[in-house]
């Protein structure tokens, strides 16, 4: 990252030490919902553990794939929060945003950032999803409940996000999950159509409902954008139970049609 676009970058972002509006819980969720990433990973605190000093050692250490999307999305969270904005805070806010968006332009597959840490393996896998799910629910049991709604949300976009890459489809990152949704089922032969069982539609247009419940509800009751209402536990055990359906069902749904497809081509 060039200088000045880092210095720019500091003086929006942090003060004193803080990250915008974040508190170290929603700056952690923040960050692992953008980039897959933990926050406060040893190779994190180098610089202190301050927000401010680790947003100022992931820009250091981490892969640059990451630190663009990461900025970007700390780019857009200024853009939404700040009610008043300074002539120069809207320059140095317009100056990075066209910096990282050519970067990604001409250099970077940004599509994978979230991904690619990972074996394509590891995330259309059971044993991923049980262990994430596994993740969500030990939050509920410390009563981050919040915390729980967030996994759940950010489960479920990993795994059509990684559908997308299997199906070579463009990935939308704007955060919309019921078109992210709809872009993976479309191609796994999940569309409801008129032609479509009566009982199949119904239960397509339940996840569909899902889907639609969750993107919301992160939004409402997660801790990744700051909390509108404090959600209860029977509400957070919807969200990780339902996500833990739906993601099961894709999986299954994608090996069923991959092994259909191999067999096709060996006869």
């Amino acid at each position: 990252m060039e200088l000045k676009i880092k210095n720019r970058l500091d003086s929006l972002l942090i003060q004193n030490g803080y990250v915008l509006d974040f508190s170290d819980k929603t700056f952690e969720n923040f960050v692992l919902e953008s980039v897959d990433e933990d926050i406060n990973n040893e190779k994190y605190l180098i610089l202190g553990a301050s927000k401010g000093k680790r947003l100022r050692s992931f820009w250091k250490n981490a892969e640059k794939p990451k630190i663009i999307k990461l900025s970007l999305d700390l780019l857009d969270h200024w853009d939404r929060i700040t009610q008043i904005k300074e002539e120069g805070d809207i320059k140095s806010y317009e100056i990075c945003k066209e910096y990282f968006e050519k970067l990604i332009n001409s250099n970077y597959n940004l599509v994978k950032t979230t991904i690619e840490s990972k074996l394509n393996n590891d995330i259309l896998s059971h044993k991923f999803i049980f262990e994430q799910i596994e993740k969500a629910n030990r939050k509920i049991e410390t009563s981050d409940y919040s915390g729980a709604i967030t996994n759940s949300r950010t489960l479920i976009e990993q795994v059509l996000k990684e559908l997308c890459l299997r199906f070579k489809l463009e990935i939308d990152n704007s955060g919309d999950l019921q078109k992210l949704y709809k872009t993976v089922a479309n191609n796994m032969n999940l569309k409801i159509t008129e032609n479509s069982p009566e009982n199949i539609k119904q239960i397509l247009s339940g996840f569909i409902n899902i889907i639609n419940g969750i993107a919301p509800l992160r939004n409402l009751a997660s801790d990744a954008h700051g909390r509108l209402i404090e959600p209860p536990q029977h509400i957070a055990k919807l969200a990780v139970n339902s996500s833990l359906t739906i993601c099961d069902f894709l999986l299954d749904s994608y090996e069923y049609q991959y092994k259909k497809e191999k067999l096709g081509k060996i006869s």
